[in-house]
């Protein structure tokens, strides 16, 4: 994401993801909805076409604002079941500091 998309999107953020020697990994661009603890991504990053569960949320962190947010461990929820294309949300334990309140849509 660019600085101009951070201003356009105020509550838009990163998504990482450790890989397999825990070094992060930029994932996908993920956005805060309707709260300071609920983020929107895609599920393709924690499912396979199959469905089948290709990480979990506890390698994955949200970056925003300039600071790095660590997700629930129990927070995963697929917005379709069974479907890896769908979207999915998750939530913090704490709510994200540093962000617009207007961000919220």
């Amino acid at each position: 994401m660019t600085s101009e998309d951070y201003r356009r999107y105020p509550g838009a953020g990163v998504l990482f993801c450790r890989d397999e020697a825990g070094v992060p990994r930029k994932a996908a661009a993920s956005w805060l909805i309707g709260s300071r603890r609920l983020v929107m991504m895609n599920a393709h990053i924690f499912r396979d076409p199959n469905a089948e569960a290709t990480r979990t949320i506890d390698e994955c962190f949200f970056q925003i604002a300039g600071r790095n947010y660590d997700f629930s461990s129990d927070s995963l929820e697929l917005g379709v079941p069974d479907r890896a294309g769908s979207g999915c949300l998750n939530s913090f334990p704490r709510k994200i500091s540093g962000v617009p309140p207007g961000c919220f849509r």
